[in-house]
């Protein structure tokens, strides 16, 4: 009989063999090659994954303390009984190197290689992956407006505080000079005696800056009824009534400034307070989540 090899003709033996060989060596180097591609891909996204929670983890006590900052600028501004400025905190809050990732590769390493834990409540672990993923990227981008916001209105608050300032300094220097007219012109008169009696007692009792309580009871409010009671006074009139213009102007600032500072500013970064938080518990959220899933052994993908 003709000598046989694995049951093949000898002949046909030395064609198939070699021929297998190289079909299953070829294969080798096509498995080995993917499996090399796939642990390159996983291990990238791991790295991805875990890079931008660990930096995530690590702004949150940040971003706490600027949510505690802006509470009690909110508390002081409203509380402040004079025109003047608080101080804010501001902290360095980074995320422009995070918004210039693409979208696609936070989706690929966040949710397309999430492990789903429950085939029971697949549905529901496949929203919640997306919820989370897509949570934590909005993140970045909400967190880093609302800073830069915060920093823009904190410049703004500053100007108009002092355009207040600007705006008193100015209208009390024409009230007061024509204070000192009247009381210089007729010095023995009741009436400018008791306006300046008003005047020394201010000069007297003010505490440093422009006090508002203090402004508006002992200064304000006085020289208003003073100058509605002289009005129409043979000797300084007109003067009164010009008087009485300036100090409705000042009163009107006053509670402008109550009202735009006092008020609104506080609650302006009192929102900001609490639309930092809503922020800072999302990321929180999305970090306790992905630390409890694990990552698919399948990668399609590079990042």
């Amino acid at each position: 009989p003709s000598p046989t090899i694995w049951g093949m003709n000898e002949g046909l033996a030395r064609i198939v063999i070699p021929t297998l060989v190289s079909i299953l060596v070829f294969l080798a180097g096509v498995l080995v090659n993917w499996f090399s591609k796939n642990s390159t891909n996983r291990i990238k996204a791991i790295s991805f994954k875990q890079s931008i929670l660990y930096w995530c983890r690590k702004l949150i006590p940040t971003l706490e303390k600027q949510k505690l900052a802006l509470e009690q600028f909110a508390k002081e501004v409203s509380s402040l009984d004079e025109i003047n400025t608080v101080s804010l905190s501001l902290y360095p809050i980074h995320f422009d190197q995070l918004n210039t990732i693409p979208l696609e590769k936070y989706i690929y390493a966040f949710k397309d290689t999430t492990i789903i834990n429950s085939k029971k409540n697949k549905k529901q672990y496949v929203e919640s992956t997306e919820y989370y993923t897509y949570g934590l990227i909005y993140q970045f981008t909400y967190i880093s407006d609302l800073n830069n916001q915060i920093k823009t209105e904190y410049d703004i608050y500053l100007n108009k505080v002092k355009f207040y300032m600007d705006e008193w300094n100015k209208a009390n220097k024409i009230g007061k000079d024509i204070c000192d007219q009247i009381v210089s012109t007729y010095p023995q008169n009741a009436e400018a005696k008791e306006l300046k009696a008003i005047i020394i007692s201010v000069l007297n009792n003010a505490p440093n800056g422009v006090c508002i309580s203090f402004m508006k009871e002992k200064y304000v409010n006085p020289i208003l009824h003073w100058s509605s009671q002289n009005m129409n006074h043979q000797d300084f009139g007109v003067k009164a009534q010009k008087l009485r213009s300036i100090f409705l102007a000042l009163d009107e600032l006053l509670f402008l400034y109550q009202t735009e500072i006092k008020k609104g500013y506080a609650a302006r970064y009192s929102d900001s307070a609490q639309r930092l938080n809503e922020g800072i518990k999302s990321m929180k959220n999305a970090i306790d989540y992905f630390d409890q899933c694990k990552t698919k052994y399948i990668v399609k993908h590079y990042i």
